[in-house]
């Protein structure tokens, strides 16, 4: 089993700017939508490289008290995720074990 990060692309054609990508993306492929959100970079900020050898960027937020999404966004066909939703105070727990 791998645990990964939702995460996406921005599309200048569907996206007014990185946050509503992730929101989109966040819905998407973890079902959750709303909460709040803290940028974990500067603004200005043309994001971190993906992999030390590839252009790719990424621009990550923390999303607190997110919700369950009811209509989520359809996922894309290679999209077979398995969900497992955690509570926050759940990571401390398993860290220290």
């Amino acid at each position: 089993m791998l645990y990964t990060f939702p995460s996406g692309g921005i599309d200048s054609k569907k996206h007014l700017n990185s946050q509503e990508a992730a929101e989109m993306e966040l819905s998407e492929e973890a079902q959750l939508k709303g909460g709040f959100w803290i940028p974990l970079m500067p603004a200005n900020h043309n994001g971190i490289s993906e992999l030390k050898w590839g252009t790719n960027k990424f621009i990550p937020y923390l999303v607190l008290d997110a919700e369950h999404d009811c209509n989520p966004k359809p996922r894309d066909q290679e999209g077979t995720l398995k969900l497992t939703h955690r509570k926050y105070s759940d990571y401390f727990t398993s860290f220290n074990q």
